[in-house]
């Protein structure tokens, strides 16, 4: 969101991904390519510190998504943002 200008936007509304859920490791992972290497990395050695390390990772680019998101919300700005969890049947 850089090409808003600071201050500029008065709402938000956002459902971002959510670390570690199957419908959003792709984008993670094509968004960061050290997101998708840690997945490779997983798939070989099934470890829980790789799990925390993609979580950390996707984690660490969510925050800079909020960094942009306050940025850009002016003063008595409103951000709806979804949050929820998904379950497979």
């Amino acid at each position: 969101m850089p090409e808003l200008a600071e201050s500029s936007v008065q709402l938000i509304v956002t459902s971002l991904p959510y670390p570690m859920i199957h419908l959003w490791d792709r984008l993670f992972a094509q968004t960061d390519p050290k997101i998708a290497e840690l997945w490779r990395q997983l798939e070989v050695d099934h470890h829980e510190e790789t799990v925390r390390r993609i979580y950390s990772v996707m984690h660490h680019y969510l925050a800079i998504i909020w960094q942009e998101t306050f940025r850009d919300l002016c003063d008595r700005g409103i951000a709806c943002i979804n949050i929820g969890d998904e379950t497979v049947a």
